[in-house]
């Protein structure tokens, strides 16, 4: 019976750090949102101050 309690410990442990993964993921994932944005805003800012790019041969 004494397996019991250390097979929930071990559970718990492996619980929290599965939980730890999943919060540095979002995290980076965030980070991601936010760099995306950015590039965006970017972009789109550079557009309205120097117009679309000439296609073929304009």
């Amino acid at each position: 019976m004494t397996a019991a309690p250390s097979v929930a410990v071990v559970d718990f442990l492996v619980l929290v750090a599965l939980l730890r993964r999943i919060s540095d993921l979002e995290d980076q994932l965030a980070g991601a949102r936010l760099s995306v944005e950015q590039q965006q805003t970017d972009h789109i800012n550079w557009r309205l101050e120097y117009g679309p790019r000439p296609r073929g041969n304009q």
